[in-house]
């Protein structure tokens, strides 16, 4: 299940689309950003449709994406330049 989220333009201005290549596997998931030090930035339910991430007005970096449900978790390195 793993590999099919996709999230782009990354690195970014601080502006990222968020999509699943498989909807079904996302529906009733969540997400959350973290930055560097482990602060949850942003929250969010999800259910794998095409969202955009506004992480505009936080300061460049590396931030954490987490996609999260009842039974598994996915996470990716998102930039914001």
């Amino acid at each position: 299940m793993f590999g099919l989220l996709t999230v782009a333009p990354n690195p970014s201005q601080g502006v990222f689309n968020l999509s699943a290549i498989q909807e079904e596997h996302y529906r009733n998931s969540g997400y959350a950003v973290y930055d560097s030090r482990g602060k949850r930035v942003l929250q969010a339910p999800w259910d794998g449709s095409e969202t955009k991430i506004n992480l505009e007005g936080q300061p460049k970096g590396i931030y954490l994406l987490k996609v999260v449900n009842k039974s598994w978790s996915e996470t990716i390195k998102i930039v914001v330049q």
